[in-house]
């Protein structure tokens, strides 16, 4: 949970990275979009 957390922030304040896409597969920014 506290890594989504930390993404959505990120997410929020930065454009999405390819590093972060590289780490979690697409899903799981899907999931953390969701929530």
């Amino acid at each position: 949970m506290e890594i989504c957390l930390q993404l959505l922030q990120a997410h929020t304040e930065l454009p999405p990275l390819p590093e972060l896409s590289a780490i979690l597969p697409k899903q799981s920014a899907g999931v953390a979009y969701a929530v």
